[in-house]
């Protein structure tokens, strides 16, 4: 069955919208369920993926029949393959006066200075309502950020998650929030192994580190988290919104300024990779001369 990919936009006015990326299913229970859905390029974080995120995020708060989120992909392979580079990233389709009026909100791509994704971690981080992540395979980069950094209050993934953080051996360094996210889960130590190896982490690992709430079998994982996220729902949204505020506060007070340091150390990462190439080059041209 075909997923539902109509959602509303509320900037500058109400329009229909219809994901490209994304879809965004309503079910009973007041839980409703977003997909990353672009299996081509395993859900990586193409420039209109991040755009239609803001899009759901937005929705989702409004909507009435959404108390707790559910934040998934399709299929068993991916979760969410990282950052898009060259002819695999994707622009945006939304109309440029939306994505402008959703930009000035700070809930668009193309801010200065957002190397580090600033605004999109701060909308998930912001969201009101109780958020599940339900990782269906591979989370790379960025991806790895975004299903285990705390932009879901919990996390359950199946047994085939896998999870990768290469900045190291790109020449990068840790944005999205995990520079401090990562330490604050599963210890300085540990943190810091994992982000200079860059080696995969298998679910168990991440389960075993406190990255993840639960494991389940990959034919199971919507399923339980649906039912954890029904029985979230089943309390009193005020009470839950206390609970999510108050346990978020005092991390949330210090992200602006993180991710803006985040955000200089990548780019000052991109100019040495991108003089290292420069000199490369010349000395390859000398060589032939």
């Amino acid at each position: 069955m075909a997923l539902n990919k109509k959602i509303r936009t509320y900037f500058p006015d109400e329009r229909d919208y219809t994901c490209t990326s994304m879809a965004y299913e309503t079910l009973s229970g007041g839980v409703c369920v977003a997909y990353f859905d672009y299996p081509k390029n395993l859900h990586a974080l193409t420039s209109n993926q991040q755009q239609e995120t803001f899009l759901i995020l937005e929705h989702a708060k409004r909507d009435q029949n959404c108390r707790v989120l559910v934040w998934t992909a399709t299929g068993q392979k991916a979760f969410n393959s990282g950052a898009a580079f060259g002819k695999s990233n994707i622009e945006p389709v939304l109309a440029p006066e939306v994505a402008e009026a959703y930009r000035k909100r700070h809930m668009g791509i193309g801010n200065l200075g957002d190397a580090a994704l600033k605004a999109e971690t701060l909308a998930f981080w912001d969201f009101p309502k109780p958020v599940i992540m339900a990782i269906n395979g591979l989370a790379v980069g960025g991806g790895a950020n975004v299903a285990l950094m705390n932009y879901g209050d919990l996390v359950l993934c199946s047994t085939n998650a896998r999870f990768l953080w290469p900045f190291a051996k790109l020449g990068l360094s840790p944005e999205l929030g995990s520079s401090v996210m990562l330490a604050n889960i599963v210890g300085m130590p540990n943190a810091k192994k994992i982000m200079m190896l860059g080696e995969w982490l298998s679910a168990n690992e991440a389960f075993r580190m406190g990255l993840v709430n639960e494991i389940c079998e990959p034919d199971q994982l919507l399923d339980r988290a649906v039912n954890v996220a029904r029985k979230i729902a089943a309390c009193s949204p005020s009470t839950l919104f206390r609970i999510k505020d108050i346990m978020n506060k005092q991390i949330r007070k210090g992200l602006p300024g993180i991710l803006d340091e985040e955000g200089a150390y990548i780019e000052a990462g991109i100019e040495d990779m991108i003089k290292a190439v420069t000199a490369k080059q010349k000395k390859n041209a000398k060589a032939k001369l």
